[in-house]
């Protein structure tokens, strides 16, 4: 008998995360250019510019960082991976953030950056306590590039509360940077995860 399809997309981080970032990546833009023609219906404080590149960097990247993270850490660490309810809550806090970006409202810069802060603070500390408890380092590097990818978050949505658009934008370019740091940082680490090398380390 088959399972239901709600739990195999949630037997692993990347069966949920991955289709959401394809989905979010292509419809998002879609209904951005064809349905409101490059603005956002109640953004009124910001050029929609400025919620399109957040929604990029921390809305399609971030959904493939989680589906990535949850994943692969758990083989890296030899540790059980996160399945079920966890993921579910992780894949609504993602998806709450989205919805506010796709409108644009400036009453939801805070309830989006709380909902942004929920998975992004559950990825870091879940990377050190798995780092904590198997008493390895090979975790730590992406715990801390996720820490500084929160706070640039956080940072980027107060410039945005507080009607800086030239600020949240140079935030913006800033985590897009990190988020090609830690794409270069898992390349090295799956190809070390890969090798039988015992010196290969992140």
């Amino acid at each position: 008998m088959s399972q239901p399809l709600h739990r195999i997309l949630s037997d692993e981080g990347f069966r949920i995360f991955f289709p959401l970032t394809a989905l979010h990546a292509g419809i998002w833009p879609l209904i951005w250019v064809l349905l409101w023609s490059f603005d956002l219906p109640l953004s009124r404080d910001l050029p929609p510019g400025v919620w399109h590149g957040y929604e990029m960097i921390f809305g399609a990247w971030g959904a493939a960082l989680i589906g990535f993270l949850t994943t692969a850490a758990p083989e890296w660490t030899d540790t059980p991976r996160l399945q079920g309810r966890v993921l579910w809550v992780l894949a609504a806090a993602w998806a709450f953030a989205r919805i506010c970006g796709l409108t644009g409202a400036d009453l939801m810069i805070w309830p989006a950056a709380l909902a942004d802060l929920i998975w992004l603070g559950f990825l870091s500390v879940y990377l050190l306590v798995l780092s904590w408890r198997k008493r390895t380092d090979r975790v730590l590097a992406f715990a801390g590039w996720v820490l500084v990818l929160t706070m640039l978050a956080v940072w980027a949505r107060l410039q945005m509360a507080l009607g800086e658009a030239a600020a949240a934008l140079r935030i913006i370019r800033l985590a897009g940077l990190l988020f090609a740091g830690l794409l270069a940082l898992g390349g090295i680490a799956c190809a070390c995860a890969s090798t039988d090398h015992g010196s290969c380390h992140q």
